[in-house]
């Protein structure tokens, strides 16, 4: 038998770029899109944020990106999350975002802490706790792969990270 060696090939960029290149301008949904799916980051600065169509296709889903861009303040995430539409391509009918994940924060206040006290990741608790179930999601972020185990779990906190004060009724994170 013979060492197996994976041989994975090469493409240039510009051969990407024309194979995964869309026509349509930001902000249009493909005619064929069932969902728009919105990934947030935390930052001490703000949130930035991409917006994609979820496209059926043989192997489940296409992701084409509609929009990216930068949230001044939870408020403003939540505004967004709710509140945009999207119009779809060749129709007058527009599209709202269907799910929202929000990554849940560090160690550092965020960009709405009105004290040092909390961090980022303690505002986006409190902030998650008032959003309605089944839409926005907080994720964990992780800053290494892990070799073995789920890459996505539920798990439901009662505790503040840094303050070991209760979360009244628990929250559940990804």
């Amino acid at each position: 038998a013979e060492e197996f060696k994976e041989i994975i090939p090469t493409k240039k960029e510009e051969a990407l770029l024309a194979e995964h290149r869309t026509t349509l301008p930001a902000d249009i949904v493909p005619a064929g899109a069932v969902a728009l799916v919105i990934g947030i980051d935390s930052h001490t600065w703000g949130y930035r944020f991409v917006l994609y169509a979820c496209i059926p296709n043989d192997l489940g889903f296409t992701l084409q990106k509609i929009r990216h861009g930068l949230l001044g303040s939870l408020a403003d995430v939540e505004a967004f999350v709710y509140h945009a539409r999207f119009q779809i391509e060749n129709s007058t009918n527009t599209m709202g975002i269907w799910r929202a994940a929000i990554d849940t924060g560090g160690n550092k206040p965020g960009p709405n802490a009105n004290n040092t006290e909390k961090s980022m990741t303690d505002e986006v608790y409190e902030w998650l706790r008032k959003q309605p179930r089944g839409i926005i999601y907080g994720v964990k972020g992780a800053s290494h792969k892990k070799e073995y185990g789920p890459r996505v779990k539920i798990a439901t906190i009662d505790k503040y990270p840094h303050s070991n004060k209760p979360i009244p009724g628990g929250l559940e994170i990804c």
